[in-house]
Parts: structure tokens; C-alpha cells; sequence
């Protein structure tokens, strides 16, 4: 096989587990824990295998969902063409892969946790996390808000998790810190992840809470979405609510006013970027400033947590993170040119 041929096939390969496991979404696997070591009081090296226990539980969670949603994928239009879907990652492939994925989990968890936590906080947590990514549009007895709230606090557990299982007194800063959190991943899902698949949720009889308020396509305006008041009103006031916390997170620790400032002010501002009104009455996501209004929400996070717990530690993952998230996502379009297409 020539050079350029195996630099393509091994470039299309990576580019296709990137996507699989949503590396852009790898900031929200790793943060929280990365955090809640920190909030123990962890060195620096703990704070990093913290960390990757993260990355083993994200990685885990978005393969077994992809695996469990694979025949429906294969419907959708922009799904079908993922590398599960497709075949050019066959299902004893991601087996493999989750199972390789737990095993860093639990060893990453037992690195840096006594093994009664492990077993009796962090396992429920990757237990219940991964039913809520499976079940999330699916269920019929819990109501979607509600599964919009229990995967956001799935996801902020660990931050509360680590300072308990050292036997720490939580506490109000870092009780807040979660909350926005919770508040932050649950608004995740609400506006960005149910905008985002509107059209095919509605036609595979799914469950979101955007379409349980009324949010619908706009037949007259392509890509356009008429949303009700209720949906407005639900995604304004969480918005404001995590503004809130995370300002009281910072205020809490007694530090300078200009702080608390500076993060309403960005955390407002992120208000700002998510929707625009065109003539018409109708309301269309606002993609070209998505990743401004996700950014304005993860800086004030990485502010509040380094206000916090002012370490090199924190210093060191807001800074990897922060230039994780947006590098990871370009880096994936630019190796998508690199896939052979069968």
C-alpha cells in the first residue's frame, strides 16, 4: 500500500473514532472530575488521573448509546453516515472499545479514591449515566425535563463526589459550583442538543423536552423553528438561574466584587448568542455564534472553579481544556477529509 494511501486509511480511522466518541464533548467528561480532585485537595498528578477516569466513563457512555441507536441512526440522514452506522466500525470493535474504556475508568477511579467510594459513589453514577444517554429520548415514564436535570447531575457528581469520599466538609462555593453545573449540562441538552436534531426527533416519534413545549419547524422558512413562550420562558430563566449560581459560587468565597461582575456579564452574554428573531415571528438557532454561547458558559465554569481552588492544578486543566474543546472539533472536519469513502 502506498505511503499516502496508509497515511489516508490511518487519518480516516481516527477521524471516525473521534466522531464516534464525540471528542468534542470530551471537556465535559473530563472537567467535572478534574475538578472534584481538586476540590479534595489532590496534587497535580491525581487531579490528571482524576481526569482521565472522565474521559473512560464519556468514552464508554457515547459508544454504548451509538451501539443501542444504531439501527435508528441509520434512518437519520446525517447519522447514517457515522462510522457504527456505516460499518466501517463493526459492533465487536466498540464492544472492545467500551469495555477497554471501563477498565480506565475503574482504574483511574481506584488511583485516586478509596474503594468504598468507587463502589458505592462513582459506580452508581456511571450506571445511571449511561441509562440516561441510552434511555434520554426514549423513556416513557420519566418526563424529559426531568431526564434533562438527571443527566446534568450525573455529570456534575463528581465534582461533590471526591471531597466526600476524602471525608471533607463541602462547601457553599462548591455546592454552588455543581449546581451550575447540573443547570449547564441539562440547558446543554434543551437548547443545543434538541434544536439541533429537532426535525428527525419529531419524525422517529422521540421525546425531547423542546418538543414536549411546543418547538416545531417552520414551514415557511427552511432550517427556521416557531418555538411557544413556554420554551422561551423555560431556557431564559435556566439561563438566568445559572447565571446566578455561578456568580454566587465566586461571591461565596468572599472574592472581589469585579469578579462576581465579570462573570454575570459573560454569563449574560452567552444569554445573547443562542437565538436571533428574523421577520416573521420565527426563531432559528443562531449556529454561526453556537460555540460563542457554549463558550461564554464553559469560560465563567473554568473562572469560578479557578476562583475557588486557585491552584496550578486548576490552572493547568482549565487551560488544556479551553484549548481542547474548540482545536478537537476542527481537528475532526479537517481528518474527515482524510476517510476513504467505500
Amino acid at each position: 500500500m502506498p505511503p499516502s494511501s496508509k497515511r489516508s486509511t490511518l487519518l480516516g480511522l481516527l477521524a471516525d473514532w473521534s466522531n464516534s466518541t464525540r471528542s468534542e464533548l470530551l471537556v465535559l467528561g473530563a472537567f467535572p472530575y478534574a475538578v472534584g480532585a481538586a476540590f479534595a485537595g489532590e496534587s497535580i498528578p491525581k487531579v490528571a488521573v482524576a481526569s482521565l477516569a472522565g474521559v473512560g466513563l464519556h468514552w464508554s457512555t457515547v459508544l454504548v448509546n451509538n451501539l443501542v441507536d444504531r439501527q435508528s441512526d441509520s434512518l437519520h440522514p446525517r447519522k447514517q453516515r457515522l462510522a457504527i452506522v456505516a460499518g466501517r466500525i463493526t459492533s465487536r470493535q466498540v464492544i472492545v472499545a467500551i469495555l477497554a474504556s471501563f477498565v480506565v475508568y475503574l482504574t483511574m477511579l481506584f488511583a485516586t479514591a478509596a474503594g468504598w467510594a468507587v463502589f458505592a459513589l462513582f459506580m452508581p453514577l456511571a450506571v445511571l449515566q449511561v441509562c440516561v444517554n441510552v434511555f434520554q429520548k426514549h423513556s416513557k415514564w420519566v418526563p424529559t425535563l426531568a431526564m434533562d436535570f438527571l443527566f446534568g447531575v450525573t455529570v456534575a457528581f463528581p465534582v461533590l463526589a471526591y471531597p466526600l469520599a476524602q471525608g471533607w466538609v463541602i462547601s457553599t462555593s462548591e455546592v454552588m459550583f455543581a449546581l451550575t453545573l447540573v443547570v449547564d449540562a441539562a440547558v446543554l441538552n434543551i437548547i443545543v442538543g434538541n434544536l439541533k436534531d429537532l426535525p428527525w426527533d419529531l419524525e422517529a416519534s422521540d421525546a425531547t423536552t423542546a418538543i414536549s413545549l411546543g418547538v416545531r419547524p417552520d414551514p415557511n422558512r427552511p432550517a427556521a423553528l416557531r418555538v411557544t413562550v413556554t420554551y422561551l420562558t423555560l431556557t431564559f430563566c435556566l439561563l438566568i438561574a445559572r447565571t446566578g449560581l455561578v456568580s454566587s459560587a465566586v461571591a461565596s468565597e468572599g472574592r472581589s466584587p469585579a469578579w462576581t461582575a465579570a462573570l454575570i456579564v459573560v454569563s449574560l452574554l452567552g444569554v445573547a448568542m443562542w437565538i436571533r428573531a428574523p421577520r416573521g415571528g420565527s426563531l432559528i438557532p443562531n449556529t454561526r455564534y453556537a460555540y460563542l454561547f457554549v463558550a461564554c458558559n464553559f469560560i465563567t465554569l473554568f473562572t469560578a472553579a479557578l476562583l475557588i481552588d486557585p491552584t496550578a492544578t486548576m490552572v493547568a486543566v482549565i487551560a488544556g481544556t479551553v484549548v481542547f474543546a474548540p482545536v478537537s472539533g476542527s481537528l475532526v472536519s479537517r481528518l474527515q477529509r482524510w476517510r476513504p469513502v467505500n
